[in-house]
């Protein structure tokens, strides 16, 4: 049994890989020529620039398109004289930090504010997935009362147990989907000038995975930026909320999935309760032996 578990790991983790290379390729058949034609027309922009203002050297140019985009990697806005640093902003960037989502469209840039960014994510993550865990424990609760319902309503009746577990976790899904991406993306649409439906869908769906391209970030367009600090902050926060309770009920549905026997495909490859009672008698045996030396020790001592 350890041996056939190996290996399917092995195999498990070969076709891991060739699907990470799979991804690689595909992203690079998709997004390589595209950029080539935004960098031909972004080249041309330059030229029409120089030729529009022959006193302006190529390499001047140069030199001040790169300062702005050093700048705009950390989040400063170069087309305005806003701060980044307000409290609603910098919730949402603690926020970011400690449930690992990374936008990555403010950083610190002062040694201090690096420092203290480890101490926050050292601190920080431990505890939010410990909040986290909390909430989902509790929510577990009349999650599995559900579940306990619809087996009492529908087992026997032609319908099996895995059946049930798994309208449950559809029911489950659907409701996440409708309270925490569909909804959210329709209201983003609304509050975000420049994005569509499904851009604010996209932002939603990577935000609660906790990818976090930093592509999109709700609160950086410029038309928002001409509202008072108190509509911004209030903005930024409600944000904040929002990407905690959606965590909470991803990582709710994943409990659920992962739940079900048939659907956790880890199962297969993981180390199973054979090899954990082979480890525990390994570790008794270890602990006997050093016993068995601390006696010895001890009488030749005596």
């Amino acid at each position: 049994m350890p041996l056939q578990n190996t290996q399917r790991f092995t195999v498990f983790l070969c076709g891991y890989v060739l699907f990470l290379c799979i991804g690689a390729s595909i992203y690079l058949a998709i997004e390589q020529e595209e950029e080539m034609r935004r960098l031909v027309r972004l080249q041309q922009l330059k030229t029409d620039f120089i030729r529009r203002f022959p006193c302006v050297s190529y390499a001047a140019l140069e030199e001040l398109i790169w300062s702005f985009q050093v700048e705009g990697k950390s989040g400063l806005q170069v087309t305005g004289n806003e701060t980044n640093w307000y409290f609603g902003q910098s919730v949402f960037f603690v926020t970011t930090v400690v449930t690992t989502i990374g936008y990555g469209h403010i950083t610190p840039v002062t040694q201090s504010g690096k420092i203290f960014t480890i101490i926050l994510s050292l601190i920080g993550i431990p505890l939010t997935l410990s909040v986290f865990g909390a909430f989902v424990d509790r929510l577990l609760l009349p999650t599995t009362y559900c579940l306990n319902w619809l087996n009492s309503k529908l087992l026997g009746h032609s319908c099996k147990r895995f059946s049930i577990r798994l309208l449950h976790l559809i029911a489950l899904l659907t409701f996440t989907s409708v309270f925490f991406l569909l909804l959210p993306a329709s209201f983003f649409n609304y509050m975000e000038p420049e994005w569509g439906l499904f851009e604010s869908f996209y932002y939603c769906f990577l935000s609660l995975t906790t990818t976090g391209l930093g592509d999109f970030t709700p609160g950086e367009s410029m038309k928002l930026r001409y509202h008072s600090n108190w509509y911004l902050n209030a903005y930024k926060i409600g944000a904040t909320v929002y990407l905690f309770l959606g965590i909470i009920f991803t990582m709710l549905t994943l409990a659920v999935f992962y739940d079900i026997p048939q659907l956790n495909v880890g199962m297969l490859y993981t180390v199973n309760n054979q090899t954990r009672f082979s480890v525990a008698i390994l570790e008794n045996q270890a602990v006997g032996r050093v016993s068995d030396t601390s006696k010895k020790q001890v009488s030749i001592a005596e």
